[in-house]
């Protein structure tokens, strides 16, 4: 089999999904694609607001983080500990040294995550 036959075969990756800004944002934490939509739209929200917000988003989910549902905000950000390094963070006190980056936009990012949560809430109303 020759590589163009092989790279035929294979099915195109969907594109990343862009902000109204121009910017494409993709999910690259491959260890829980459950919330991965939920992510890209926080990306979009965070971005309307401030594009650095965004990119720190962006290294928090990559290295490791989920998101759940929480009563005081709507969504809270939970770090992934794996003492291997491998799927997230070695340590606690290795993801507060850089959320420590994130408090410059605490405001932004509390709304941002009460916004993502009227989306969602909104999603799945819309689809009862």
């Amino acid at each position: 089999m020759e590589i163009y036959d092989y790279v035929q075969k294979q099915p195109t990756p969907p594109p990343p999904i862009g902000s109204d800004l121009g910017y494409s944002y993709k999910d690259s934490y491959e260890y829980s694609p459950n919330d991965s939509w939920l992510w890209i739209e926080l990306f979009i929200i965070t971005d309307r607001h401030n594009r650095e917000l965004a990119k720190q988003l962006e290294i928090i989910r990559a290295t490791g983080a989920i998101l759940i549902i929480s009563n005081q905000h709507g969504f809270a950000i939970q770090p992934v500990i794996d003492p291997a390094g491998r799927k997230g963070w070695t340590c606690v006190e290795q993801y507060n040294a850089e959320r420590k980056y994130l408090f410059p936009y605490s405001n932004m990012l509390i709304e941002s995550l009460k916004q993502l949560r009227a989306f969602y809430e909104n999603y799945f109303n819309t689809r009862k």
